[in-house]
């Protein structure tokens, strides 16, 4: 039997493949202004868009559109991709809602960011990520009752053809 997801779940859930789904769009228009500006054709207008200009290619067989289920090869990845979540709490075990996360993946020395959203009233973030090492960044303003919230750690995600649970992170 499916597990049963809370509102807010979902509602972060679709805000994340909105999220995702403007992104793909600005590289998108990134790499035509890149391709108009080479050619030296910058007053060709870009096709109006069509309802079927959104579907994913058919021809086309490791790269897929960017989705929620895990194993799935996206463009320009390496490998498969994993879902993951982790309940982030504070040291009462209470969950911090609504922090902004930001999860960058470490390549050597360097850290690039890959993904930014909030977690949701249960304190959990959820992303779909490739399997590797990660810096996670939690950041919350400071509540009537709460001092602000400002943390890194370090995680790994393990492939994975299920959805990852990470350990819980109690803040100090």
């Amino acid at each position: 039997m499916a597990e049963e997801r809370k509102a807010t779940d979902v509602l972060l859930s679709i805000e994340q493949k909105i999220d995702e789904s403007l992104l793909i769009q600005k590289n998108q228009e990134f790499l035509l202004k890149t391709v108009l500006s080479r050619l030296g054709n910058q007053s060709v207008a870009p096709p109006a868009p069509t309802t079927s200009s959104f579907l994913p290619p058919k021809n086309i067989e490791e790269k897929q559109m960017p989705g929620i289920k895990p194993g799935i090869k996206f463009p320009g990845l390496k490998g498969s991709v994993v879902s993951a979540e982790q309940q982030i709490q504070y040291f009462d075990g209470k969950p911090v809602a609504l922090a902004n996360v930001e999860i960058f993946k470490k390549n050597g020395n360097d850290l690039e960011i890959v993904k930014a959203m909030r977690t949701n009233s249960a304190g959990k973030w959820m992303a779909n990520l490739e399997s590797g090492e990660y810096t996670i960044s939690l950041m919350k303003q400071s509540t009537g009752q709460r001092s602000q919230v400002n943390v890194n750690f370090d995680v790994k995600i393990p492939e994975s053809d299920t959805l990852v649970k990470l350990d819980d992170y109690k803040i100090k």
